[in-house]
């Protein structure tokens, strides 16, 4: 049977105008620009034409990158195999014919292929319900967008039809569709980066932001040259939300338009900013580690990352205690997780935050590190490792020879000698594992104090006016668990170029001017290096407020993955950002789902959080004296 589906197409670029080609001069003329004067290249759902609705009359999608139907999945995808799908016993004897007509279809349209698969297709991000049974074809660039590509799919589409095949899509792309951008900071010469805030104050003024997550500006291109990169406005949406994003395209190049601010574009797209909910061996210490797996007692809904260790003055005593820092919802065990008694109390402290040493947070808000949700992982891990060696042929053979005549040659008894040390390398590691959890070795403490989910005014962020995102914890550890430092490479092999020994002994002063490239270590993606974005994000999202849902903006520290690579991702929340030196600059709190973007609240702004919560004096890294 044929889809049913509305053909969702790439779903990359819902709308889109380039920085200006040939800008328009205002020497003479002060009225409007139109968008035809204003020298901008612009798309609408992937495709230069720019109309309104890009599904061609009969279902097929024709993008500047892409074309097929009649179901594209959303960007981005992966491919499936069809064997042991009922799909795949029609079409297993008859794959040779299949393949020979669609490579005499579309070198008829003269359409080079470097790729042809059949195959399931799925988004990955906002997966389908079952794969969709795709033709993929991958060609070179597409140097003319013409009906080629789509004709061509037609033409494939009624070839399968008459093979009792309807229920197949045709997928043509080139390579360069399913490539990731690259983000880069905005450059201080850059026309729009001393005026980025009054750029903000005209969208949150004149543009209606239902269904925005976030507005940002970084440079982007496809190149990991930054200099060959464009300053573009990033505007992060709602995938599932129907709205004519071309209209919100305008209202935003309207005002970059009118401030003159020809070399900056605006691309909007699908993102949604979350709060982040490799795992080592080297992880079940007695010690805790910074920069390792921690998650709510006993649950295995959720994981993030202990920052490290922290110092807090008592105001009157003048004694330092020591407690370990990650994000408040890192260990927030949730309103479906905690006895309807404590519900209330709970909603409480995630709207007022929580007071030093609450009796109630002492059995509420337990810790683990590592969290109960990665002891799982790394014991189901070590399962598959021994059973894949277990059950390999060549061992099996080896180990039956040693068992009944007790002889091997050589060669095959040094083979069998080394799989057998690996089994019983990863038979000690689980029952280590095993061991530290039955003596309850896991358990970190519990939360000491914490910000709740509060936003603003912060010392960082220079607006006058918009709130940043404050989410932070202390716990307050076992005593057994207190014994190491901010050794920040404690485990693990970093691969991004850091010192051989570096613990974190140091903080960031409010001026970050000088810094561009910054570090972390996580529990999700371990060790990587981003680079940091003068300019703040516009994080914006739904609250309930008194029973009323309202739109809340917060300004928020960014950080762009490097050549495209992810900073930091789910569970990586908590994670101290830090300089190549060692010198902690925030802790990140959450990131967008669809670009390499993760932010972060400055540690200034956490200190004078923590001194407000706890009434502290003081506030400092572990091992800053």
């Amino acid at each position: 049977m044929a889809s049913t589906h509305r053909n969702r197409g790439s779903e990359v670029l819902l709308a889109y105008a380039s920085p200006s080609i040939c800008p328009p001069s205002s020497e003479s003329d002060t009225s409007p620009i139109s968008p035809f004067r204003d020298g901008r290249r612009r798309k609408n759902r992937d495709s230069s034409e720019d109309s309104d609705s890009v599904e061609l009359p009969d279902g097929l999608i024709n993008e500047d990158l892409r074309a097929g139907g009649p179901y594209l999945c959303a960007i981005p995808t992966r491919s499936v195999s069809l064997r042991g799908t009922p799909i795949f016993n029609q079409i297993e004897h008859r794959m040779q014919h299949l393949v020979q007509k669609i490579s005499q279809i579309l070198h008829s349209y003269r359409i080079t292929t470097e790729a042809l698969d059949i195959c399931g297709r799925i988004s990955r991000i906002d997966p389908e319900p079952a794969v969709i049974p795709t033709v993929f074809v991958v060609t070179p660039a597409r140097s003319i967008i013409d009906s080629k590509w789509v004709d061509a799919c037609r033409q494939l589409l009624d070839f399968f039809r008459k093979e009792a095949l309807p229920q197949f899509s045709v997928e043509i792309a080139c390579r360069r569709a399913f490539e990731s951008p690259c983000y880069f900071p905005v450059k201080r010469t850059d026309a729009i980066y001393p005026v980025w805030h009054q750029v903000l104050d005209c969208i949150f003024k004149d543009v209606e932001l239902t269904g925005v997550n976030a507005i940002e500006c970084f440079r982007v291109g496809y190149n990991v040259n930054q200099d060959e990169s464009q300053p573009t406005i990033v505007v992060s949406v709602n995938r599932r939300l129907s709205r004519n994003w071309k209209y919100i395209r305008e209202r935003i190049v309207n005002i970059i338009n009118s401030m003159s601010l020809w070399s900056v574009g605006v691309s909007i797209g699908p993102g949604e900013v979350l709060r982040q909910i490799a795992f080592p061996l080297d992880g079940f210490k007695a010690e805790a580690q910074a920069g390792l797996n921690l998650g709510v007692h006993r649950s295995e809904k959720s994981a993030g990352t202990l920052s490290g260790w922290i110092e807090i003055e008592h105001p009157r005593t003048k004694r330092w205690q020591k407690l370990a820092l990650t994000c408040f919802h890192c260990v927030d065990p949730g309103m479906d997780s905690v006895h309807s008694s404590q519900q209330n109390r709970l909603k409480f402290w995630q709207t007022n935050g929580i007071q030093p040493e609450d009796p109630h947070a002492k059995t509420v808000l337990r810790v683990d590190q590592p969290s109960e949700k990665d002891i799982k992982a790394g014991l189901e891990e070590l399962d598959h490792r021994i059973q894949v060696i277990a059950k390999d042929p060549k061992y099996l053979r080896f180990k039956n020879a040693l068992d009944t005549t007790g002889f091997l040659i050589p060669p095959d008894r040094s083979s069998y000698n080394a799989m057998k040390a690996q089994k019983e390398k990863y038979e000690r590691e689980k029952q280590h594992i095993l061991n530290f959890k039955s003596h309850n070795e896991h358990e970190l403490g519990y939360v000491f104090s914490a910000s709740g989910y509060r936003e603003e005014r912060v010392a960082t962020v220079k607006h006058p006016s918009e709130n940043s995102i404050l989410d932070w914890a202390l716990i307050k550890p076992m005593p057994s668990r207190t014994g190491s430092t901010n050794d920040i490479l404690g485990y693990g092999t970093p691969t991004v170029g850091l010192p051989e020994r570096l613990i974190l002994t140091e903080t960031m002063g409010p001026d970050m001017s000088e810094i561009t490239t910054v570090f972390k270590a996580g529990r999700s993606t371990g060790y990587t290096q981003g680079t940091y974005n003068g300019l703040e994000s516009a994080v914006i999202a739904d609250k309930i407020v008194n029973g009323q849902t309202v739109r809340t903006r917060t300004l928020e520290h960014a950080v762009c993955g490097r050549h495209g690579q992810w900073f930091g991702d789910r569970g990586d929340s908590g994670s101290f950002v830090f300089t190549y030196s060692g010198t902690v600059i925030g802790m990140i709190f959450g990131g967008n789902t669809d670009r390499a973007i993760s932010y972060f609240t400055h540690i200034v702004d956490i200190f004078n959080d923590i001194k407000k919560i706890t009434g502290a004096s003081n506030v400092r890294i572990f091992g800053d004296i």
